[in-house]
């Protein structure tokens, strides 16, 4: 058996836009991660949770709100055979119908296949502990 392992992370970011087609703008979002998985080896479980908030400070309140993901998962090993069940939800504020997604500043990179016709500037703080 191996040793149990919780992670947590704390980060901060703040965003400022200009241009665009919603202008010139800020945002700040506070958020929390935590990643726990037991060590069993014959039963292995996982847990992973991140979630925040994102606020305008200025300018049109695009993509503001809560946003959360949850990921759980269930492991048997028995002999040779190794049963996985897995499953995950999220909810991200006014996620797009078409093309990526994602929340900037909380750690999600997304490589866009274009250059945006947006200027950002990101600011970011974050605190990781491992017990």
């Amino acid at each position: 058996m191996g040793a149990a392992r919780l992670n947590y992370t704390f980060r901060y970011s703040e965003l400022a836009y200009f241009g665009g087609s919603y202008g010139d703008r800020q945002t700040i979002t506070p958020s929390a991660s935590v990643d726990f998985s037991n060590g069993e080896e014959r039963h292995p479980f996982n847990l992973e949770y991140a979630g925040g908030y994102t606020w305008s400070i200025s300018g049109i309140p695009y993509g503001t709100g809560f946003f959360q993901s949850l990921a759980l998962s269930q492991g048997i090993v028995w002999r040779r055979w190794n049963i996985t069940v897995r499953d995950n939800v999220s909810y991200l504020p006014q996620s797009p119908v078409i093309g990526f997604s994602g929340i900037p500043g909380t750690g999600n990179r997304l490589a866009s296949l274009t250059r945006p016709a947006v200027q950002s500037v990101d600011s970011r703080c974050e605190h990781t502990c491992t017990q």
